[in-house]
C-alpha cells in the first residue's frame, strides 16, 4: 500500500519513472501487488549505455557529466550517490535537461538504492520503492 501512495502522490513525470504496482489477490486479508520484470543495473556500469544516452551529443554527455557531478557532491542529495551515471543521463535525456524538479523529487526517495533503479525497454525506472514506512508515517 506505501507504494501506491507514493506513486498516487507523485507528480506526473515522476509517475513515468516510477512502476506502478498492480493488485493481484488477497491472501489472509493481505493484498498482493507485483511490478513489471525490470532490467536492473550494478554498480556505475560506465560503459552501458541506453539508446537515450547513445543519442544525446558529446556536448550534452559533457553537460549531463558536469551536472551529476554537481548533484553526487551536493549533500542535499544525499541518496543521490547511490544512481549510477547511466540512469542519471537517460533522466536528463528523456527529460531534455528539464528536470531539475524531478531529480529533487527521485532524491526524496527514502530507499532509493542502487538495486531499485532499472531499466525496462531502455527507459529509466524505480521499483520497490516504499521504503520502510508504517502506518503512522502515512
Amino acid at each position: 500500500e506505501c507504494e501506491n501512495i507514493i506513486y498516487r502522490d507523485s507528480s506526473e513525470d515522476m509517475k513515468t519513472i516510477l512502476l506502478e504496482n498492480e493488485f493481484l489477490f488477497n491472501y489472509n486479508s493481505v493484498p498482493i501487488y507485483r511490478q513489471q520484470r525490470v532490467e536492473t543495473i550494478q554498480g556505475d556500469n560506465i560503459g552501458y549505455q541506453t539508446d537515450l544516452v547513445q543519442r544525446m551529443s558529446e556536448s550534452d554527455k559533457a553537460e549531463a557529466k558536469k551536472i551529476y557531478q554537481e548533484y553526487y557532491d551536493s549533500i542535499r542529495l544525499k541518496s543521490f550517490t547511490c544512481i549510477n551515471r547511466n540512469f542519471f543521463f537517460s533522466i536528463l535525456a528523456k527529460f531534455n535537461f528539464d528536470c531539475e524538479y524531478l531529480i529533487e523529487e527521485i532524491s526524496s526517495i527514502d530507499d532509493l538504492h542502487a538495486f531499485n533503479l532499472g531499466f525496462i525497454n531502455d527507459e529509466p525506472v524505480i521499483f520497490d520503492y516504499a521504503g520502510f514506512l508504517t502506518e503512522g508515517d502515512i
